[in-house]
């Protein structure tokens, strides 16, 4: 691990690394790191962190609408790989930056309707192979401890505000990157969902890169779980 910095000029790319990493010597290296040069042809830009959310209750809507397809033991995954996906593919886009770009409102109601997406207000970490109810039910708690309406909570959740098709799709590099630091400060909260009864949150690498993003920046950090897993404890 280290720092990157791009020089224009010489085309290049100067990478500080580990000694040990690259098999030099550290007692000739100083402070046991060592600069290697790569040809800039084989350094990527990752892609900006993209400040889109979706609503909890389109959320909700999303899921309700796909119960068949799904089933009641759903994951977050499956809600990716067999709705998100498929409804995002032609686009490229995230599903929540597609629902602003069609200027999508939640109708369903009584009132006014609504924007589906909109600049998110609380970033979600969560185990992505973790029941997708029990996902829900940690968000509705946390919707009615803030006192806070579904349509009013705006979530910036990987599967519904990153791109799903593989040639948009963040790197797996860019889970530890800058961008997802700053993106999760400008959201301005944080909420890292535990299930006792399959703590797989602390194993998933976006749960816990997102999670440890907020606490770097400084910006609050909740931890919740499913009302009706807490007796489990």
């Amino acid at each position: 691990s280290g720092t990157v910095a791009e020089l224009p000029a010489s085309g290049e790319v100067v990478v500080s690394v580990d000694a040990a990493d690259v098999g030099a010597d550290a007692a000739d290296s100083d402070d046991a790191l060592t600069r290697v040069t790569v040809p800039a042809k084989y350094v990527a830009r990752l892609p900006p962190f993209s400040l889109e959310g979706i609503s909890l209750r389109c959320l909700h809507d999303l899921v309700d609408a796909h119960a068949t397809l799904l089933g009641p033991a759903a994951t977050t995954r499956d809600l990716a790989e067999r709705v998100i996906a498929p409804l995002t593919a032609a686009s490229g886009l995230s599903l929540a930056a597609a629902l602003r770009r069609a200027r999508a409102r939640d109708e369903t109601f009584t009132g006014a309707s609504v924007p589906c997406a909109g600049r998110p207000t609380l970033a979600v970490a969560h185990a992505a192979a973790a029941s997708l109810s029990s996902l829900l039910a940690a968000l509705d708690a946390h919707a009615a401890a803030a006192g806070l309406a579904h349509e009013s909570l705006v979530l910036w959740i990987d599967v519904c505000s990153t791109p799903l098709s593989h040639d948009a799709a963040p790197p797996p590099g860019w889970w530890s990157s800058a961008a997802l630091a700053h993106g999760v400060k400008a959201v301005g909260s944080a909420l890292l969902v535990l299930s006792p009864s399959a703590p797989l949150a602390m194993r998933d690498g976006r749960a816990l890169f997102t999670a440890v993003a907020a606490i770097r920046a400084g910006i609050p950090l909740e931890l919740r779980m499913p009302p009706a897993e807490i007796p489990e404890l």
